[in-house]
């Protein structure tokens, strides 16, 4: 083993039984090649465009391959140890919604010390802070050896709560301490330290991964082939991913444990390699499909394969940590599976490597709400199909057993569910302990390596190409909307003499070696790096960036909302593309900022036409028509112009332009009482055959324009007609409509909010779009005149009013329509008017109790 001092066995017997254990895990070699200093001249593969130096690193954590967890630490802390022994696999902690169970805990604010064997090379954790922890813990992690520290991490926040650690220790180092530094030592009980352990010396995990970063380049069209710097040899490898907009992830053989390698990118017209595909027997990866196939058969993993290959369109693919995803982390990254997101199935396939420590029965067991399968080299071990919940799984009943011998071997995991909809967790059981879910370090280690280094064979002029990164994300629901940070930097070190300028689609420029940019939503984003020296452009490359959520974040994170909040502030909104205001004005919506909604709708009114041109989101375009002739807006010129723009809208589907020339239709009728031109608006786009929503809306908007034109007679035979269609009502529908009646009179009478109006507004609709007939109903109309007078919708108060004096009204409701269009005219300031209508009503009805109201409102207005 690497560490003394175990429990029970003295240091030698503990470094031999260690070394047992540990063996299926380690891979033994006895020359690591020296790293070269400079780029091979020779240019191994004649037919690539690209070639990319490659080498180890440290900036990412891996599974250690002996874990802390496991060794007892020096007699200093010993508390630390009796906790280890108490609640390690009993008490599980969740890092971003995700389990945890390799844990060591911060007691206090002393260091847990370990004594160190000559053997050990690196120090591997995960320093975070646990979900629910107090908004302002804020720590940072640091690794000494003996009295030097050797590593000390950012600030790791419930904003930001993971760093990953990956530290060399240094020769002849006696003692390993782990510090938390935090000031006045607060919040220490939500700060851990995952998957802590040490990896030994010449050892490297046999198969590695790196992302490669052409921007400029299609790598979708490119396929890799590896070798060894010092002689040129073949080093099998396997593409992972190459999607638009991101890098190519590449998997390849590192048994050799070469400090750097070269990749060569190969255009797939050139590249005639006949060598036998070779797959990497290490970690776990996911690969998301979509179909809109429906599992039927009673034998369904057959069906699930088939499915799979021959029948769904691929979404994503990437290394994860662990099986326990509670949503798709794969989702369409630019608009390219558009049906996806309205429906279909998800298909999800699992395939990873783990170690049997010794011979024995393995328990496995599968969690999910939709069919799920779990296979261990190839044989089928669990199988949950159909619809369920997960509570029998989460008892460990979908269980299943398989004898293993001690090493490496393969596990595979099937999960369909309706697309958007996800459960699935893998479970086992290992000879001698008892279930609990796999974990991260349960699957074989992943090597990482970053490209130095990027030669184009061939180019003219200088091509200094850049990596991208997600930094951070806003988002309120898991999936979907959001904003996101991504750090850029050049794959070259930063020199001096030369100026480094960003440009991005957005219209932000700004300067640096290496820069963090907010993104107002996701997509292909383009993102330019110009290289100056003396003012002058040495290097331009440009690449468009897939940006989307962090997909291995479980939990949206709501906590960052003010470093959001203070992009917003500096970025104006007018100089974005439209439909990332749009994305902020959702964003708000759903966030409760609204200061985020109010900037977004102020940039959209000073340039509405820009708005519908360049809009995608049609849905929403109709929503802010609506939004302008609220009460808090009372917009009615542009509500109209957004929508007379949308029916010219060149592209847009008939069937939309019809709708947008109804609402702009209905806002002429009520609020700017144009009965004519709504008339003419309506017979031109009004259209034929079966009433759906919106005819029936066209046909009760052409009754009140009929009705506003003196023509009651066909207004109501209108009204007739499409009550004709409907379900006939009856008493049952009557009594609920006196109900909603009630309710919504109650509301504007008594409540001063106007969210309750909007309720009341909501009951009147329905109500009239239950029983059309009631369109023309006075009892129901007195009570919209109110709410309009109550909102201080004054020109719908009044066109309403005058719609209504075209029907044959008795006295009562007569008396009462003039009382308020008194109140109407007096709101609308129109005082001449208001006194017109008040000599009328006097003269009708001398004696009448409303005028007495109606009076009081002309004095009123009088005083103001």
């Amino acid at each position: 083993m690497v560490l003394c001092d175990y429990r029970g066995l003295d240091c030698s017997a503990r470094l031999w039984l260690s070394w047992l254990w540990i063996a299926p895990l380690l891979f033994w070699g006895t020359v690591v090649q020296a790293q070269e200093t400079q780029e091979p001249p020779v240019w191994h593969v004649p037919q690539a465009d690209l070639r990319f130096r490659i080498e180890k690193d440290d900036a990412q954590s891996m599974v250690p391959s002996i874990s802390l967890l496991d060794v007892m630490p020096d007699k200093a802390s010993e508390a630390v140890a009796n906790w280890v022994e108490k609640n390690r696999w009993t008490k599980p902690y969740r890092v971003n919604g995700k389990l945890c169970l390799n844990v060591l805990p911060v007691l206090d604010a002393k260091s847990i010390t370990y004594n160190l064997h000559p053997n050990v090379g690196s120090f591997v954790a995960r320093g975070v802070v646990m979900d629910g922890a107090d908004p302002n813990t804020s720590v940072r992690f640091q690794v000494l050896t003996d009295k030097r520290a050797i590593y000390l991490s950012r600030r790791v926040t419930p904003q930001n709560p993971v760093v990953e650690i990956f530290v060399i220790i240094p020769q002849k180092s006696r003692q390993l301490k782990l510090q938390i530094k935090s000031s006045k030592n607060r919040h220490l009980s939500s700060v851990k330290w995952v998957d802590p352990g040490v990896i030994l010396k010449r050892q490297y995990p046999v198969a590695s991964s790196v992302r490669l970063f052409a921007p400029g380049y299609d790598l979708e069209t490119f396929v890799p082939q590896m070798v060894l710097p010092s002689d040129g040899s073949k080093v099998p490898c396997q593409v992972l991913s190459a999607a638009q907009g991101d890098p190519m992830e590449v998997f390849f053989d590192s048994s050799k444990r070469n400090p750097s390698y070269l990749v060569y990118l190969v255009p797939k017209s050139k590249h005639q390699d006949l060598d036998e595909p070779w797959q990497a027997q290490t970690g776990l990866i996911l690969e998301t499909r979509w179909t809109t196939h429906r599992l039927r058969s009673s034998d369904r993993l057959p069906e699930f394969r088939d499915t799979f290959q021959n029948r769904a369109e691929p979404v994503g693919k990437s290394l994860v940590d662990d099986i326990q995803q509670t949503f798709p982390i794969h989702w369409p990254p630019h608009g390219t599976l558009a049906p996806a997101a309205r429906g279909g199935y998800g298909l999800y396939h699992y395939r990873g490597f783990f170690l049997a420590s010794q011979e024995g029965k393995y328990h496995f067991a599968t969690v999910s709400n939709w069919d799920s399968y779990l296979t261990i080299d190839d044989t089928l071990v669990v199988a949950w199909p159909g619809r369920h919940d997960m509570r029998g799984g989460t008892r460990a009943q979908k269980k299943g057993t398989v004898t293993l011998t001690s090493g490496v071997h393969k596990l595979e995991y099937f999960n369909y569910s309706p697309w958007g909809k996800m459960y699935a967790l893998a479970a086992w059981k290992k000879p001698n302990e008892s279930f609990r879910p796999m974990t991260r370090t349960d699957f074989t280690s992943v090597g990482r390596y970053a490209p130095t280094a990027v030669q184009v064979r061939n180019e003219k002029g200088s091509y200094t190409p850049f990596a991208w990164s997600i930094v951070d994300d806003f988002r309120v629901e898991q999936t979907g909307r959001c904003f996101v940070t991504m750090r850029f930097r050049p794959l070259a070190p930063e020199n001096t003499e030369e100026t480094y300028r960003w440009t991005f689609d957005d219209g932000t420029v700004t300067t640096g070696h290496t820069v963090d940019h907010v993104f107002l939503g996701p997509g292909l984003r383009r993102a330019q790096l110009e290289v100056l020296a003396d003012k002058a452009v040495i290097s331009c490359v440009k690449q468009d960036v897939h940006v989307h959520s962090l997909w291995d974040r479980m939990l949206t994170n709501l906590n960052n909302a003010d470093a959001y909040d203070q992009t917003l502030q500096q970025q104006p909104l007018e100089r974005v593309p439209v439909n990332d205001t749009i994305n902020v004005y959702r964003l708000a919506e759903k966030a409760n900022k609204p200061e985020w909604k109010d900037r977004a709708i102020k940039t959209f009114k000073q340039n509405l036409s820009k708005l519908v041109q360049d809009a995608d989101d049609t849905d929403f375009l109709f929503h802010f028509g609506h939004v302008l002739h609220t009460v808090p807006h009372k917009d009615y010129q542009r509500a109209v112009l957004l929508f007379e723009m949308l029916t010219q809208k060149a592209g847009l589907d008939k069937q939309v332009q019809r709708q947008a020339a109804i609402c702009q239709a209905e806002i002429l009728i009520t609020y700017q009482g144009k009965a004519q031109e709504a008339l003419d608006l309506i017979n031109q786009w009004q259209g034929s055959g079966s009433h759906d929503v919106w005819t029936r809306r066209a046909i009760m908007a052409k009754a009140e324009m009929l009705l506003a034109l003196g023509k009651s007679q066909e207004a109501s035979e209108l009204v007739v007609g499409l009550s004709a269609l409907g379900s006939g009502g009856g008493v049952k529908q009557k009594i609920e409509q006196a109900g909603l009646l009630r309710h919504a009179r109650s509301l504007v009478t008594f409540s001063s909010d106007p969210n309750q109006w909007e309720y009341a507004r909501a009951m009147i609709e329905q109500i009239v779009a239950d029983d059309p007939s009631q369109i023309f109903a006075p009892h129901v109309n007195l009570v919209k005149i109110d709410l309009y007078l109550a909102a201080g919708e004054y020109e719908a108060a009044y066109f309403l009013a005058e719609r209504l004096m075209h029907l044959q009204l008795d006295d009562t409701h007569r008396v009462e329509i003039l009382m308020r269009k008194v109140k109407a005219c007096c709101g609308l300031r129109d005082l001449d008017k208001a006194r017109a209508v008040y000599t009328d009503l006097k003269r009708d009805y001398p004696f009448h109790a409303v005028l007495a109201q109606a009076k009081q409102a002309i004095i009123e207005a009088f005083r103001k």
